[in-house]
Parts: C-alpha cells; sequence; structure tokens
C-alpha cells in the first residue's frame, strides 16, 4: 500500500510540475500581448499560491526549486 500511495503522489507532482509551467507559459504570453495589469496580477497570485502548497516528501520540493528560480530570474524575488 505504501508503494502505491507513493505513486499517487509521483503522479501529483507531474500534473502540479506540468501546471505551473502552462500558469508560466500563460504569464509569458499575458506580457507579450500587454494585458492589463489586473489580469497579470490575478496569474501571478495563483502561481504563488499554487507554489506555496507543500508535500511531505523531500525529493518532491525540486519542482518548486525551479518555478523559484524562473520567478527570481523575471520578477527578482521568489515570491
Amino acid at each position: 500500500m505504501a508503494g502505491r500511495s507513493y505513486s499517487q503522489l509521483g503522479e501529483l507532482v507531474k500534473y502540479r510540475k506540468k501546471s505551473l509551467e502552462q500558469i508560466v507559459r500563460y504569464i509569458e504570453y499575458l506580457e507579450q500581448i500587454q494585458a492589463l495589469v489586473e489580469y497579470l496580477k490575478a496569474v501571478q497570485n495563483l502561481q504563488k499560491s499554487y507554489c506555496s502548497v507543500p508535500f511531505t516528501q523531500k525529493e518532491d520540493y525540486s519542482w518548486r526549486i525551479h518555478v523559484e528560480e524562473q520567478m527570481v530570474e523575471r520578477y527578482g524575488t521568489p515570491e
């Protein structure tokens, strides 16, 4: 049973990573089309909220480090 729950956790991590990548692409698109600041801020807040949900397994944080690095590059802060 423990192996099965770990597999489910791995699937969750995989889909969360894909979702975060999609959010980053959407932010880039909004910046490209010079969308209203309210839209951009709303999506950035979604990204921050999504990133703040922790996992219990140590190895599952690698995706968060990647996203925080992207945020630092783009906005100068991980939050």
